[in-house]
């Protein structure tokens, strides 16, 4: 195909390539979102925030692909004259011959990236959230006088430590 010879073919051609910029940014999420999991799997929390920030900027580049993408959407419909809500899918079907395939191929790539990227944020958002409760949980034990021994608020020793200790203090 010669891919400077028509409007459409230009605007189908410029359309795959923010596809395909989309799908690298997606895996870059995912890679983000497996990290996380990870982090939050292993109880490292100490990071939570920077991956947050960068799931954040990720997410952000996605939005702007994503507006890319429904603008030019938008202007291949009208050019294609079929309706302005048209699919990926239906704009391949009246897309020429020759350029539909590789758009069928770029839609097929970011919809098993865009389920990646929900699969990953719920087994993060899972792991993170299992090992949060883990934390709050041993955080209640400490201040808890029965399970620790130890009454923050109390001004004597407690029952509860080691006589060496008492004896220190």
């Amino acid at each position: 195909m010669d891919r400077g010879s028509t409007p459409v073919a230009n605007r189908l051609v410029a359309l795959i390539g923010v596809i395909n910029q989309e799908c690298v940014v997606l895996e870059h999420l995912v890679f983000k979102l497996h990290e996380a999991e990870l982090l939050g799997a292993a109880g490292n929390l100490r990071f939570m925030g920077m991956m947050s920030d960068e799931i954040d900027d990720a997410a952000s580049q996605l939005g702007s692909t994503e507006i890319t993408r429904a603008l030019l959407t938008a202007d291949l419909t009208h050019q294609l004259g079929i309706d302005g809500d048209a699919t990926l899918a239906e704009i391949a079907g009246a897309a020429p011959q020759e350029v539909s395939s590789t758009l069928l191929e770029a839609r097929r790539r970011l919809v098993v990236l865009t389920d990646a990227v929900e699969r990953y944020a719920n087994e993060a958002e899972a792991a993170v959230s299992e090992r949060l409760d883990h934390v709050a949980a041993t955080a209640a034990g400490m201040e808890d006088p029965a399970v620790s021994g130890h009454d923050p608020y109390r001004k004597t020793r407690s029952a509860a430590a080691p006589a060496s200790f008492q004896q220190r203090v």
